[in-house]
């Protein structure tokens, strides 16, 4: 089941840098919504204003080196930006034909708690290692956050490169989620704790899918 879901989007979950000085530096994942070339990832991670470029995975079956091959990096421009979903919307430069899986964007309603997630994205880009990679995880919550925002929790501490990722149920090989990090309860509880919290960030979140199919939409994007 996992197998299928990473043989889906390994082509489309790509590695995001900004290029400061004639260097690439990483900030996280960002993964194709759409065959017209737009892309999706986390708001939070854009906080640079240098240009945006991605470069694609490198697959293999054997052990690979988790190098970042420069040549084949491509410029991407913001063209939407949802602050308040922590949501942007990318879009590559140029017109390439794309091979994108049919009907991508699925619904959160349609993964029950419970049920077998996973998320596709580069863990240890921010440590020079950039190989892709798949985590599988059970769905553990469905919350909403003090900003109200529909968040997906799931039991796994994703690494800081998979944010921008997607979450995937697994059970149709759909996307449901944008992976966004680590969850803390602090950021979306009441703020009226009685003692001094404890919890450990053992969970992790991605925002609804919703919000993402909004974006696009926006752009005037059929969404299937």
């Amino acid at each position: 089941m996992l197998q299928d879901v990473y043989l889906r989007y390994r082509g489309g979950c790509m590695k995001l840098f900004c290029l400061v000085e004639g260097e690439l530096t990483f900030m996280g994942t960002a993964f194709l919504a759409h065959q017209d070339g737009y892309l999706l990832t986390v708001a939070h991670i854009l906080y640079k204003t240098e240009p945006l470029m991605v470069t694609s995975a490198d697959f293999s079956e054997e052990f690979t080196p988790g190098l970042v091959n420069t040549l084949t990096a491509m410029p991407v421009n913001v063209v939407a930006m949802d602050k308040e979903h922590d949501l942007a919307l990318l879009k590559f430069d140029e017109s390439l034909e794309l091979n994108l899986p049919d009907h991508v964007m699925g619904r959160p309603d349609e993964a029950p708690v419970g049920s077998t997630a996973a998320c596709i994205g580069f863990p240890y880009g921010f440590y020079n290692v950039f190989n892709q990679a798949i985590q599988g995880f059970v769905l553990s919550a469905k919350i909403i956050s003090r900003n109200e925002t529909r968040l997906l929790l799931f039991d796994a501490t994703v690494q800081e490169g998979m944010r921008g990722g997607p979450l995937v149920n697994a059970s149709d090989g759909r996307i449901i989620g944008v992976v966004a990090g680590r969850f803390d309860p602090e950021e979306a509880g009441p703020g009226n704790f009685r003692q001094e919290p404890t919890a450990a960030l053992s969970l992790s979140y991605a925002i609804s899918s919703e919000y993402a199919v909004a974006l696009l939409e926006s752009q005037g994007v059929e969404v299937i």
